[in-house]
């Protein structure tokens, strides 16, 4: 056999042998980006706070994930509590993962999923800490702020001080009729 299909077939192998052995595991992250406005629309729950806290919750499907609670100054949505725990993935550079720090302000979306609301790094969620007040002023108007009813409040009814005064003025015009129609005793 001569030196050159020796050389090649040599290199033939090299190439095998190096394609088949995995050098690393690489994971890569894909999103269908939309604007900020259609996401925050058309997400099931839009939000803005404030990172309470962020603890490890476990493992999940795409890594390391994260418990956040948060503090609601603004939501889409009319909700009953201003503190939410929103579950997220860390973010290690490759699986759409997103990590919040405490006491960081966010627009957060969300979803519900197995183990409660959840998010990720697809769902366009924007830190907010001024660097953009043209987008932030944006958000301010679509996201109303949080106004938690007080259960006695709620209880209470209130009647308008217009409606006492007519039932009022109606009560004595009627007692007003009474005395003056009324019929004497045969």
């Amino acid at each position: 056999m001569n030196r050159s299909a020796l050389r090649l077939i040599q290199a033939a192998l090299l190439a095998i042998g190096v394609s088949i052995i995995p050098i690393a595991t690489v994971s890569a992250c894909s999103c269908a980006m939309t604007e900020l406005d259609e996401a925050v629309m058309s997400a099931d729950l839009a939000i803005i706070g404030t990172a309470v806290s962020a603890e490890p919750a476990g493992g999940g499907e795409i890594g390391e994930m994260q418990l956040t609670t948060w503090d609601v100054s603004q939501s889409r949505d009319d909700i009953d509590t201003d503190v939410l725990e929103i579950l997220s993935a860390k973010d290690n550079g490759a699986n759409c993962g997103i990590t919040f720090g405490t006491d960081e302000r966010w627009l957060v979306l969300a979803y519900p999923g197995e183990r409660g609301l959840e998010t990720n790094g697809c769902m366009q969620n924007r830190r907010l800490d001024g660097s953009d007040p043209e987008m932030e002023a944006a958000l301010a108007s679509m996201l109303p702020s949080v106004t938690i009813a007080d259960d006695d409040a709620a209880t209470d009814v209130e009647i308008p001080v217009p409606v006492i005064v007519v039932a009022a003025v109606g009560l004595l015009i009627a007692a007003v009729s009474v005395l003056a129609f009324r019929r004497g005793a045969a």
